[in-house]
């Protein structure tokens, strides 16, 4: 399997994960992370990683947490009659997630000719920091939502 079907196959995934409304189970919530992290690990030559490079990852990484707290925050969670809680992503988190990874497979293209290539890893770190992060926020709101002293809305 190459490179772009592993990632088509990730944005369905996603996106079937994302787009319809399901319970919130926080034993299976973190499967998707596990995945990215797997994908992205593995995907990068480590043996060629510089100093400039770790640092284009961080910063990946950091703008990628932060879109996922983005992410997660725009997420639907209701505390349905018989109490449990169920999660649904909006169509604007769907979108932005899409796009971050559309970007990096473009500049994984032009890497293959330019200088992008080293860029495009770096770009791999967005959406593994979303991912993750869009799991914690969710699994925040999931612990609110379910303790008795708290409401039962967000």
């Amino acid at each position: 399997m190459n490179s772009y079907t592993s990632y088509i196959v990730m944005i369905i995934l996603v996106i079937w994960l994302t787009a319809r409304e399901k319970a919130v189970r926080p034993s299976r919530m973190w499967i998707v992370p596990i995945l990215w992290s797997y994908m992205v690990i593995s995907g990068i030559r480590w043996q060629s990683v510089d100093a400039a490079q770790l640092t284009m990852f961080a910063v990946c990484l950091l703008l990628g947490l932060a879109t996922g707290v983005f992410r997660g925050k725009m997420e639907k969670m209701r505390s349905g009659s018989n109490g449990q809680i169920t999660v649904q992503g909006s169509i604007a988190s769907i979108a932005l997630f899409v796009v971050v990874l559309g970007l990096r497979m473009l500049a994984e293209y032009w890497g293959q000719t330019h200088s992008f290539f080293n860029i495009a890893n770096a770009l791999l770190f967005i959406p593994l920091g979303s991912v993750c992060a869009r799991s914690y926020v969710i699994y925040q709101r999931y612990q609110a939502m379910s303790s008795p002293s708290r409401g039962r809305s967000m």
